[in-house]
């Protein structure tokens, strides 16, 4: 008294009491410039905790408590040596900082987040057995950021208006949910690897699922928002086969894209592709949906806007056809703008049938020229498997980062391996002695090359064969 005055501590700080008068005010606040460790003694725990460090971490070598209702500010490092942070019941956090491991519990109580709240490396949500639990963002749009596994069994979520956080996954390796709970709202925004759902129930959501960056490969599982639906927006984009259960929209930067490199999606609901939003299909052939090219199957009604980008990884002919959209329901509008690589193929698409035609194919190689193209363009090559000979196999092909490149009938010769662009502009070249080495491995991002497709060309002497990729991004 007056209010805003704190505890402030430069050392260790150890704790035994369990129970705080919840009308306390004042602030423990660590502000050491070393490493400061917090013990507790039995049941001890904190209420109101401060850290404003001016260096050093804050060591855990035993779980932490915060009291019922305790609150967690400033900013600085949890270091997880052998014990995680926790909630007995409900807490507010205004933590600028990072926490190692993080271990909530809510029963019948909120967790608020005032901050977005940075979560390293673990995350459980404990269960809720006699009341509900409630992650709120105040304001509104904050997340509970986490770069590790995540396990929760809490089944009880708040059902009303103030559990609107979303537990956002952000690592860039795999990262697995499990438990017997749920998430009440999912964000996906990893900037590389895959959400990996390990059990039955993590894969359903109370509340909405979003992905905001990143591609969230859905790996064959079926996921369900009870309330809420799915949203891809920002720089998000539902990716691979698998099925949505609850309507989904595609908003501005976001998309849906099948593939992966080729496959079906299926949403049980709605499907809505807003202005600036993207839907991409990738075709091989033009024999079979799944495995050949691309679908989306939608139970209920669909709306179309936006640019629709079909990728060929093949030479179609003219007047062949590719069912991509599936749509039980209504079909309201079309999409903006039709992109189509390489852009020697010409396709229409028709929203009453879901059925993207190809109307033309005009000859384009890298020997054409173009404003601009190199002078060490290729002389035309036909593009086929095999040449007298000499073979090309690319896989995955399209590709996002990666390609690997099986060359047959260079043996015991040398041999040169070219990219060109669209443009007929040489992007790569590499020379193999073929007695050693048969299949080349190219990093297309570390090579410099950017999204688009390509004409890959073997040449040995006279004789050259060459093969397109597609080099499609996951950013």
């Amino acid at each position: 008294s007056p209010a805003g005055k704190k505890l402030k501590v430069g050392g260790n700080v150890s704790t035994q009491v369990f129970s705080w008068n919840t009308s306390t005010n004042a602030f423990i606040s660590l502000n050491g410039s070393t490493d400061q460790t917090i013990t507790t003694v039995g049941s001890g725990s904190l209420f109101k905790l401060d850290v404003n460090k001016t260096g050093g971490n804050v060591l855990m070598p035993a779980d932490i408590w915060l009291f019922l209702n305790g609150e967690l500010t400033g900013s600085g490092f949890f270091d997880n040596t052998g014990g995680v942070l926790r909630t007995l019941s409900g807490a507010t956090f205004n933590f600028s900082g990072s926490i190692e491991d993080l271990r909530l519990a809510a029963n019948n109580a909120i967790v608020t987040l005032k901050q977005d709240l940075q979560v390293n490396n673990s995350l459980t949500i404990d269960a809720t057995p006699s009341g509900s639990f409630t992650l709120h963002a105040n304001p509104a749009g904050k997340v509970l950021k986490v770069n590790g596994n995540v396990t929760t069994s809490a089944t009880n979520w708040s059902t009303g208006t103030s559990n609107n956080a979303y537990v956002s996954l952000r690592g860039s390796a795999d990262q697995t949910l499990s438990g017997s709970g749920k998430i009440h709202r999912f964000d996906f925004a990893k900037p590389g690897g895959n959400a990996l759902f390990s059990t039955a129930s993590v894969k359903t959501f109370s509340g909405a699922a979003t992905v905001t960056a990143g591609n969230w490969d859905l790996l064959g599982n079926t996921f369900t928002s009870s309330t809420g639906g799915f949203t891809a927006s920002g720089a998000g984009t539902l990716t691979g086969a698998g099925t949505l259960t609850g309507n989904v929209t595609c908003a501005s930067g976001g998309g849906i894209a099948p593939g992966s490199p080729v496959g079906c999606m299926t949403i049980t609901g709605d499907l809505v592709f807003q202005a600036g939003s993207k839907y991409t299909v990738n075709i091989n052939g033009a024999t079979t949906a799944c495995t050949n090219f691309d679908r989306v199957t939608v139970s209920g009604n669909t709306t179309y806007a936006g640019t629709l980008q079909a990728n060929f990884g093949y030479t179609p002919a003219a007047g062949a056809t590719y069912k991509i959209a599936n749509v039980s329901g209504s079909k309201n509008l079309n999409f903006t703008t039709l992109t189509v690589l390489p852009n020697n193929i010409a396709c229409s698409f028709a929203p009453a049938t879901g059925i993207l035609t190809v109307t033309s194919v005009s000859a384009q190689g890298p020997a054409e020229t173009r404003a601009g193209a190199e002078t060490s363009a290729e002389p035309a090559v036909e593009i086929a498997d095999e040449t007298a000979g000499l073979q090309l196999h690319l896989y995955p092909n399209p590709a996002s980062d990666v390609v690997y490149i099986e060359m047959t009938g260079i043996e015991l010769q040398t041999a040169d391996l070219l990219l060109y662009d669209q443009a007929g502009r040489r992007a790569y070249h590499r020379t193999f002695d073929g007695a050693t080495e048969q299949t080349a491995r190219i990093n297309l991002r570390e090579a410099g090359l950017t999204y688009g497709v390509y004409t890959v060309v073997l040449r040995m002497g006279e004789r050259a064969v060459a093969k397109r990729l597609v080099f499609m991004g996951q950013d």
